[in-house]
């Protein structure tokens, strides 16, 4: 026998009857209103075989349907786009002294270790179970069941914060490089942001774009093909790409730490400056044919060590060499892509790094009655055929 509770809104004078015992206490207004809506309906009754599915107490986040085919019973979870199932639980019983007998504590509280349908380890947005109703044990009287339909669900995260999967960013480049169509543009210039500000890569991939970009050594003749090879500096780099392939780390930080006009209260770094470092990371030789970097300063009648520009390089040089170590970009971040001419000068831009937002796991039923007023807010529902 079931017994109602009298629950009493005091600033409307409005009664509802639940299907609790106890005064209904649901900690989140929109929840609350929700339940008291589906305890409207007799005996937690849902129309047209579909409820809710309810994620952490307040978010909508699929559909619970329920079908009967035959001699059976089909129960469907769905998720809607950006979320996705990873357990469920589900459990069926031909009343609601049986379902709460078959998998509550002596709390109200269902235990889903109890349920008898489930899966763990999933990544989908539907998930189907086809049941017997002869499995339904007692089986109902009248052509009804109650169900509770549990499942775990992540979905997207809030805020602005995210995750970068550089596995499956390197994964987007072929072994052999991703062939692309280089449009470098003008070529250094006083003003720059880089040695190459804005060239343009075409092709039809996903590196189509414009960008900044860089020579990644100061030794090779600078005469280009139209249709490089592109590679992640963090994925597979062919032999020979650059002489100090392990300094690409310290390069990256570079690109996302460093930019022209910075001023550091010692210096104001220019483009050359920047430039200078990466050829120093990357070759196995100390600096030279700088005239055409547009340096301030730069003097073929001094030492090197005696002018600025040198001191401003340096300086990068050893940050990085110091900061850099293991960097690997993030959110928000840049990654360096290297742009193999074979024999001839190799180019690096400077691209941003794809960033997913971060999952957040929540905990979801089908929405109907809750099992208990206070505590857990896990809930059941009743279908009819």
């Amino acid at each position: 026998m079931k017994t109602k509770l009298w629950f009493i809104l005091p600033m409307f004078g409005l009664i509802f009857a639940a299907c609790q015992k106890d005064e209904l206490i649901v900690n989140d207004d929109n929840l609350k209103n929700r339940v008291i809506a589906t305890l409207n309906e007799p005996g937690c009754l849902i129309d047209d075989g579909e409820t809710p599915l309810i994620a952490g107490q307040t978010d909508t986040v699929g559909l619970v349907t329920v079908e009967f085919v035959g001699d059976d019973i089909v129960v469907t979870y769905t998720t809607d786009e950006g979320w996705f199932i990873t357990e469920t639980h589900l459990h069926i019983a031909a009343s609601e002294e049986d379902l709460r007998a078959q998998v509550t504590n002596r709390g109200g509280n269902p235990q889903i270790g109890n349920f008898d349908y489930g899966d763990d380890d999933l990544y989908t947005d539907e998930v189907t179970y086809t049941i017997p109703k002869g499995d339904i044990d007692p089986e109902p009287s009248d052509g009804c069941y109650y169900i509770a339909a549990h499942a775990v669900v992540v979905g997207p995260g809030e805020g602005e914060g995210g995750v970068v999967d550089l596995d499956a960013f390197n994964a987007m480049f072929p072994e052999d490089g991703l062939l692309v169509d280089v449009n470098l543009g003008g070529g250094p210039a006083p003003g720059n942001r880089s040695y190459y500000d804005d060239i343009t890569i075409s092709g039809g991939s996903f590196l189509d774009g414009t960008y900044d970009a860089w020579c990644i050594e100061g030794t090779v003749l600078s005469v280009y093909i139209a249709s490089p090879t592109a590679f992640s500096t963090y994925g597979f780099l062919p032999e020979g790409i650059v002489s100090i392939p392990e300094n690409f780390d310290k390069v990256n930080w570079l690109l996302n730490n460093v930019y022209a006009g910075m001023d550091d209260g010692e210096f104001v770094y220019t483009w050359g400056d920047l430039q200078i470092a990466i050829y120093w990371l990357l070759d196995d030789n100390e600096p030279r044919w700088l005239e055409y970097l547009y340096l301030d300063g730069y003097n073929t009648e001094e030492p090197w060590e005696e002018q600025d520009w040198w001191n401003k390089a340096k300086k990068l040089y050893d940050m990085a060499l110091d900061l850099g170590e293991g960097f690997v970009p993030g959110c928000g971040e840049r990654i360096g892509i290297a742009l193999d001419y074979g024999d001839k000068q190799n180019i690096l831009i400077s691209y941003p790094l794809p960033c997913e937002p971060e999952e957040r796991e929540e905990t979801a039923w089908g929405q109907g009655c809750l099992f208990t007023p206070r505590g857990s807010w896990a809930m059941f529902f009743k279908v009819c055929e």
